[in-house]
């Protein structure tokens, strides 16, 4: 049976990377596979999201043990003009919606996209930490891995850059809180959202 990393507090929980020893923020509820554990310390890989495959190593505490309540993926929805984010799980006929923006100059291209788990912690959504204690946990909405501070299109708390979705901040825990245990099944993606005019 799988391991997973603990709910922790802001979404992230510091990992040492094995090799070349740096320090690594992973995000909660990440599947992992513990390969040893002595005393209080845990060896694992991650078995999903951008660091999938990559060694760790941290206190074995921090650790859950089996499954913490993963859901069918998400479905997004979300028109620029009407400035409303619809979301439910898959299977689910009920939507609930939100208020959300994208910026004017450069929106986020109509067409759908995958939402990628939280890839790394978010240093300018740090403003927001007094609004919600996820405000760095962004999802990234391209396959891949995101260039630190090069590609935008994230769904996100606060306002909203290039070729995001920014959610105000009233309502990001709660967006947050619903995708983060979410899993479309390919160690990727949370679900998909679907951009129109």
């Amino acid at each position: 049976m799988a391991h997973y990393i603990r709910k922790s507090p802001g979404g992230w929980t510091n990992a040492r990377s094995i090799g070349p020893g740096a320090v690594v923020p992973l995000p909660e509820y990440l599947k992992v596979e513990v390969l040893s554990q002595q005393e209080e310390q845990c060896r694992f890989r991650a078995i999903e999201g951008i660091r999938q495959d990559q060694l760790f190593s941290f206190g074995s505490g921090q650790l859950g043990f089996g499954d913490p309540g993963y859901v069918a993926a998400a479905e997004l929805k979300y028109g620029r003009r009407e400035k409303i984010l619809r979301y439910r799980r898959k299977g689910m006929t009920q939507w609930r919606e939100i208020s959300a923006v994208t910026h004017a100059g450069h929106p986020v291209p109509v067409g759908k996209h995958p939402i990628q788990i939280p890839d790394f912690p978010h240093v300018i959504g740090g403003v927001g930490n007094d609004r919600t204690p996820y405000c760095r946990s962004w999802f990234y909405l391209k396959h891949g891995v995101a260039v630190p501070g090069a590609d935008s299109r994230y769904l996100q708390p606060g306002q909203a850059g290039e070729e995001c979705i920014a959610i105000d901040w009233g309502d990001w825990t709660e967006l947050y809180q619903f995708l983060i245990r979410c899993r479309s099944g390919d160690n990727e993606t949370v679900g998909e959202i679907d951009i129109t005019y």
